[in-house]
């Protein structure tokens, strides 16, 4: 390793999730209803520019509740104005608890240029949200399995975006199943986060005697 430690010496273990009880079903209406929770970033980390190019080519109806503020809000708006896209959107600014606010949606959606660990993927996750997001650097490849809980897409590829949410739309049957998709967090529950913990100190314990 570049740290010059033993890989053998080194276990992953990933940031515990406490358990909800809340569960968030598809919409079953002809719009396809999409979220976004986070802040408001115009072209930085969260890249809602390319979110909203993306939207704007797709050939379906929907809908898009962004959830957050930031000091971009204002430019968001505006460049969703430009490419008319105002009777889809609804911007809910910061709210203490998003989910809450939610009855019924179909997918998350994470156009980032980068992140560690994407909490947010998880939050949806575990109340059966399908997740779409790029596949910036290594968290989000952690949290969705195309096909069972989401789609990745390639990052900065508005074709390849547009398509991964083409696709989700045709198979939303396919992610009515909400126990599978919250199923697929398990392995960041508090429980086998304990697990992990005491698992990696005895193998380390193990290995100093």
């Amino acid at each position: 390793m570049s740290a010059g430690i033993d890989e053998r010496k080194i276990y992953l273990i990933y940031n515990p999730i406490q358990n909800v009880d809340q569960v968030i079903t598809r919409s079953k209406t002809d719009e396809v209803r999409f979220v976004y929770v986070g802040r408001i970033d115009y072209i930085g980390q969260k890249n809602l520019k390319f979110m909203l190019d993306g939207l704007a080519q797709l050939k379906f109806a929907w809908r898009m509740d962004f959830f957050g503020d930031g000091k971009d809000l204002s430019l968001c708006k505006m460049y969703a104005k430009k490419l008319k896209l105002d009777d889809k959107i609804v911007w809910q600014g910061w709210v203490a608890d998003p989910w809450a606010q939610m009855k019924a949606v179909d997918a998350l959606l994470l156009t980032s240029n980068y992140e560690g660990l994407p909490m947010v993927i998880l939050e949806a996750l575990q109340r059966g949200i399908p997740v779409v997001t790029s596949n910036c650097a290594t968290g989000p490849e952690d949290e969705v399995v195309n096909g069972e809980n989401g789609y990745l897409f390639s990052q900065n590829n508005v074709q390849d975006f547009t398509k991964k949410l083409t696709t989700l739309k045709n198979r939303l049957d396919s992610f009515e199943n909400v126990d599978k998709i919250m199923h697929t967090t398990d392995k960041f529950s508090s429980q086998e986060y304990d697990n992990h913990f005491v698992m990696a100190l005895t193998e380390i314990f193990r290995q100093s005697n």
